[in-house]
């Protein structure tokens, strides 16, 4: 059994605002008390592509991982809007610098793990048209032969910059189960139904093949 980790992540913080009249004292502070290594600033639009700031954190990081491999390097921000506007948009941010990104909540507090009635979306009941949702995804993974819960899992990994999900347990079972349902195969003919039938949207990346 290889020994446990014990280094501590070096944090590379970065703070940023669009315009002179938004402060960068709050996203200090928050990076700050995240024990962040050095943190670089500045004021600049998110549709501006090159930040100086912003490159000089991530030729830091780089440097940090290439001096010490074993070493967990982290960018961190306050917000992701101080990184992108949305999502996607970090996403692509990520793969063009790459950087590898882990995507959390994957079960989206329970929804996707198991739809039923009670069920949570972001820590409250989901509403009956996001149960009526997740219940048709589960309907064609089950045609597909693959569970819901595997299929959370995998459809991160359609895109190039996601290096790993983080997934909340309760106890172990959920942590094996976990692990298990990462492994299941998922065709790609499931993504493509997915896709047809307007469950995912068209131009979205999903994992190739059934690994």
């Amino acid at each position: 059994m290889p020994a446990p980790r014990t280094e501590r992540p070096v944090r590379i913080g970065y703070a940023r605002t669009s315009t002179a009249r938004q402060g960068l004292a709050s996203q200090l502070e928050a990076l700050h008390r995240a024990e962040c290594h050095k943190v670089f600033k500045e004021q600049i639009s998110t549709r501006v592509k090159v930040r100086p700031e912003l490159e000089k954190a991530l030729a830091l990081a780089h440097q940090f991982k290439e001096a010490a491999p074993e070493t967990p390097v982290i960018l961190t921000v306050h917000e992701l809007k101080r990184l992108a506007r949305n999502a996607a948009e970090l996403m692509t941010l990520s793969a063009e610098r790459g950087v590898g990104v882990v995507v959390g909540g994957v079960f989206n507090s329970g929804l996707l793990a198991d739809p039923r009635p009670g069920a949570t979306f972001d820590y409250t009941t989901a509403s009956d048209a996001l149960l009526s949702r997740a219940l048709e995804l589960q309907v064609v993974c089950e045609r597909h032969g693959v569970p819901l819960r595997a299929a959370a899992l995998r459809f991160p990994f359609g895109h190039p910059a996601v290096a790993s999900v983080l997934v909340g347990a309760r106890n172990h079972a959920e942590i094996e189960d976990a692990a298990a349902m990462l492994q299941s195969p998922a065709p790609a003919a499931l993504w493509e139904e997915l896709k047809a039938l307007g469950l995912l949207a068209a131009g979205i990346p999903t994992p190739q093949g059934v690994h």
